[in-house]
C-alpha cells in the first residue's frame, strides 16, 4: 500500500500521531511525508518525541516534500532548506495532490 500524509498543522499531538502513522505505514508498504500550511514551521519547532520522530523521518527519506510558498509565509524557508528537506511548488507554489492521486497513494489530510 502507498500512502501520502498531508500535514498541515504545526501541533505537537497531531505531528507526534502523523510521525507513528508515517512509521507504521513504512513497516508495511510506502508512506511518504508533505509538510504543508503551518505543517512548514515543524521542522524548525519540533521538540521533544516529535523532534525524535522528525529525525527519523528525516533520515529514512520519509519526507517527501515541504511546500516552498508555506515555508515562505511561515518563516522557515532558509531552515527548511539548510535541513536539506526536498521543497515543492509545482501547484502555484504548493505541493500537487494529483501528483500523488495519479501515483495510486491513498491521500490523509491531517
Amino acid at each position: 500500500m502507498k500512502t501520502a500524509i498531508f500535514l498541515f498543522k504545526n501541533d505537537p499531538m497531531t505531528a507526534l500521531h502523523v510521525f507513528l502513522y508515517l512509521k507504521e505505514l513504512n513497516e508495511n508498504g510506502t508512506a511518504k511525508l508533505i509538510l504543508e500550511g503551518a505543517g512548514t514551521a515543524l521542522p524548525k519547532s519540533a521538540e521533544g518525541k516529535v523532534r525524535e520522530l522528525y529525525e527519523m523521518a528525516k533520515e529514512k527519506g520519509w519526507i517527501d516534500c515541504v511546500c516552498r510558498a508555506c515555508s515562505m509565509a511561515t518563516n522557515s524557508l532558509e531552515y527548511n532548506e539548510k535541513e536539506g528537506l526536498p521543497l515543492c511548488s509545482e501547484l502555484e507554489g504548493h505541493p500537487s495532490i494529483d501528483k500523488y492521486l495519479r501515483e495510486e497513494y491513498t491521500v490523509l489530510v491531517f
